[in-house]
């Protein structure tokens, strides 16, 4: 007879993914909150550079507190804030397996990258979403909701449930990359974890 087992601890609660176990699921959100707080020092100097020395980024989001070691859920707020820059005022870290070539597609979830109002999706202004690569360990990019609005097209990741996302091909994305030697260290203190 075959054992019975719990909905709970089989498929994700989340609504949008749909195919992964939830021990899979909740590995991988532990592995993202890891990430982001391994990366908010490397950030906060990076946002200092490019936004000038006053700029000051703090852990927000459902995963501030490492939601995953309790009864947490996903949050619709930006994984980093940041204070005294007048342009930015969020930060949203996603990463990507493999590299990136021009034949690439980055997936954006259209929630994140542009809000609706009658009907319509406007670019969120304020956000700036960092993209990191875990197989290419000292490439980054910064990108703001504007350009991937422009510079993408619609479309569904099946990894999200279809969920409706912005696919961004990899030959725009190229010119955007930036390398920093700092990078592989961090990546190496995450796989540690």
């Amino acid at each position: 007879m075959k054992p019975r087992q719990d909905g709970k601890t089989v498929y994700a609660q989340s609504s949008d993914i749909k195919s992964r176990t939830f021990l899979e699921y909740r590995k991988d959100m532990k592995r993202k909150a890891i990430i982001e707080l391994e990366l908010l020092e490397w950030l906060n100097n990076k946002v200092r550079q490019e936004y000038g020395k006053t700029a000051r980024i703090s852990k927000a989001g459902g995963d501030a507190f490492l939601w995953f070691l309790r009864q947490g859920g996903i949050t619709r707020e930006p994984d980093y804030l940041v204070e005294n820059v007048a342009s930015v005022n969020a930060v949203e870290m996603q990463y990507g397996s493999g590299r990136l070539t021009e034949q690439s597609m980055i997936d954006f979830k259209k929630s994140k990258i542009a809000s609706k109002r009658k009907g319509i999706r406007i670019p969120k202004e304020g956000l700036l979403i960092c993209y990191l690569f875990s197989e290419a360990p000292k490439q980054y990019a910064f990108l703001t909701p504007k350009w991937i609005y422009a510079n993408s097209r619609e479309g569904v990741a099946p990894a999200w449930g279809n969920a409706p996302t912005y696919k961004l091909p990899g030959d725009r994305m190229l010119d955007k990359i930036k390398q920093d030697n700092q990078l592989p260290r961090i990546w190496q203190n995450i796989k540690y974890k």
